[in-house]
């Protein structure tokens, strides 16, 4: 027994939300979760316990991370892509070792050029 055409088109709709939340994520990362339910909301309306159902959904299917971000915010997590995520902690990480560096802080060779 398969589902009906209703269920079908409802479960069509979710996964057309899904992507447009998860497409908000990968263009828009860095922002908090309060600016995504913004955006989205723009798109779509949905009560507040679906919006809950719709990001734990995107983080599961999409890896997405929330995190505290200290450039960003200390109070509210952000959300990113995973990838995109380590790339701006590696990002961060090198920038720092290299102000060590030209500081005469840190002496690595790995790093010269």
């Amino acid at each position: 027994m398969g589902l009906a055409t209703g269920d079908l088109e409802r479960l069509g709709a979710r996964a057309q939300r899904l992507k447009k939340l998860f497409g908000l994520i990968e263009k828009h990362g860095g922002h908090t979760e309060e600016w995504y339910h913004g955006e989205f909301l723009n798109a779509w309306a949905v009560r507040p316990r679906t919006w809950e159902e719709h990001l734990a959904d995107v983080k599961r299917q999409f890896d997405i991370v929330s995190v505290i971000d200290p450039e960003i915010s200390n109070d509210f997590e952000v959300l990113y892509v995973r990838d995109e995520w380590r790339a701006i902690q590696n990002a961060r990480e090198e920038k720092r070792v290299r102000e060590m560096k030209s500081g005469d802080y840190l002496k690595l060779t790995a790093f010269e050029g």
